[in-house]
């Protein structure tokens, strides 16, 4: 079966954030092609990607590509930092129905992203 993937899409607003670092962060998450994933894997996928968008670690702008086939996870993209980079795979570890994960997620480098 193809597994298509989920991309998850997290931006914070820095003015925001400045002014009120208790506050969350503004997440805006996209999923992409999950008719073809079977339920188990469509079930991880969402679970995956909403806990990833609801976690107060991640703030900042970030993109990160959510892929599931037969409960292993894989996950690509880039983040702000290494620090955020390994949480979005203990993230996607902590998701029950989860066999594997494959974290690819890279802090981004210099001045673009």
């Amino acid at each position: 079966m193809k597994s298509i993937p989920a991309v998850l899409a997290l931006s914070a607003a820095f003015a925001a954030n400045a002014q009120a670092p208790n506050q969350d962060s503004a997440a805006r998450v996209k999923v992409y092609g999950a008719s073809e994933l079977t339920e188990a894997d469509q079930r991880i996928t969402n679970e995956v990607v909403a806990a990833i968008a609801g976690d107060r670690r991640l703030t900042g702008e970030g993109i990160v590509q959510v892929k599931t086939d037969r409960g292993r996870v894989t996950l690509t993209g880039r983040v702000t930092t290494f620090v955020k980079a390994d949480r979005t795979g203990e993230i996607a570890s902590s998701v029950e129905g989860v066999r594997e994960v494959d974290t690819q997620v890279n802090p981004r480098v210099g001045k673009n992203f």
